[in-house]
């Protein structure tokens, strides 16, 4: 007997996360500034934004959240407001919250790059 293959929750639409009185305040700021950019642009600070918030040892040419706030030239305005906003927030709270930002943000894309499937 084969195990059943994990099932997938469909991520909601930007629209429904900016609409939800669920979604945090947060996630819903970062989202709405990131819809206003260019999405490559967005997808592209937003991973770096998981990829700081995860940093591992093995991560060494990421800087950490502390470094970019420290030094903010080089990094888009976007970036350096999302991590400040979110220095008072719960860190398992804020990673969950830019999965979904990144999700949103890949699904937008694709629907640019392949519109027939969506």
């Amino acid at each position: 007997m084969q195990p059943n293959p994990p099932q997938t929750v469909p991520l909601p639409s930007a629209e429904d996360i900016l609409k939800s009185g669920e979604t945090s305040r947060w996630l819903k700021n970062a989202l709405s500034k990131a819809l206003d950019r260019d999405p490559l642009d967005a997808l592209t600070d937003a991973e770096f934004l998981l990829g700081v918030l995860d940093k591992t040892p093995e991560a060494l040419p990421l800087p950490c959240a502390k470094d970019v706030l420290a030094a903010p030239a080089g990094y888009s305005y976007w970036l350096v407001d999302r991590l400040k906003e979110g220095s008072r927030r719960d860190h398992l709270d804020l990673v969950m919250d830019v999965q979904i930002l990144i999700g949103v943000l890949q699904h937008r894309i694709e629907k640019v790059l392949h519109p027939q499937i969506h």
